[in-house]
């Protein structure tokens, strides 16, 4: 085998690997994208749609709920819907 013949078959295995290695990178990337697609935004959860307020009127504290838009006074144990005066 001459010397140039074994440079030929250098350069093939060269770029088989190469591709190999890129095709490699492109399926774990491709794994990455569709796991992270499964993960769930906070604010689409129902612990993240709710949003804490301290009503300055002496009301005490209320819960907005940004799903809705719904306001709601919560005290100890009760939690009762607030009307916003407009």
């Amino acid at each position: 085998m001459t010397v140039e013949q074994r440079m030929d078959q250098l350069e093939k295995r060269n770029k088989r690997l190469t591709v190999a290695l890129t095709m490699t990178v492109v399926a774990m990337a491709a794994v990455v994208t569709m796991a992270a697609t499964n993960i769930r935004d906070i604010s689409n959860s129902e612990n993240g749609r709710w949003e804490f307020f301290e009503v300055d009127s002496g009301a005490g504290h209320a819960l907005l709920d940004s799903a809705t838009g719904d306001l709601w006074r919560i005290h100890k144990s009760t939690k009762k819907p607030v009307t916003l005066k407009k």
